[in-house]
């Protein structure tokens, strides 16, 4: 039987006193599936990149059922993410993490969050299954089609 694929969201203490957020994908839970297989990576957003998004990142755990407030650096436990969450937060790390222009990388955070859930799962695929030149091609095509990069 198998239950779905979840999300999940750490907060990880950085040296300087700061902290990144690392979002990991869990394994589809599966009957058949070996025990204690462990999540997977799949983006790390830290420094100002971070303090630009943080205020979408605190609406997002919010529509999750936490406290925007949760969101610090002494925080332990992982914020466990929906499907619809954790592909936005997944393409909001990817697309703004190289952006040197905080007026673009805010552009792209709205178009994200105000995608549909389709919309957000077609352009996850395109960019997380893509191997080699795809996800840049398809990081690209996002930006292109969010900010007229």
């Amino acid at each position: 039987m198998i239950k779905g694929q979840g999300y999940r969201m750490l907060v990880k203490p950085l040296d300087d006193g700061e902290f990144a957020c690392e979002l990991r994908i869990d394994p589809i839970q599966d009957s058949k599936a070996p025990p204690r297989r462990k999540s997977k990576p799949l983006s790390t957003l830290s420094g100002w990149h971070l303090s630009v998004a943080e205020g979408y990142i605190k609406r997002s755990i919010k529509k999750e059922g936490y406290n925007s407030t949760d969101l610090k650096r002494s925080r332990k436990s992982p914020f466990k993410l929906g499907e619809e969450q954790g592909v936005k937060f997944n393409l909001v790390f990817r697309a703004i993490r190289d952006l040197k222009k905080r007026s673009k990388i805010e552009e792209v955070i709205l178009g994200i969050e105000e995608m549909s859930r389709e919309e957000a799962l077609y352009w996850h695929s395109k960019v997380e299954h893509d191997h080699g030149k795809g996800e840049q091609r398809g990081m690209k095509a996002l930006r292109i089609l969010i900010g007229g990069e």
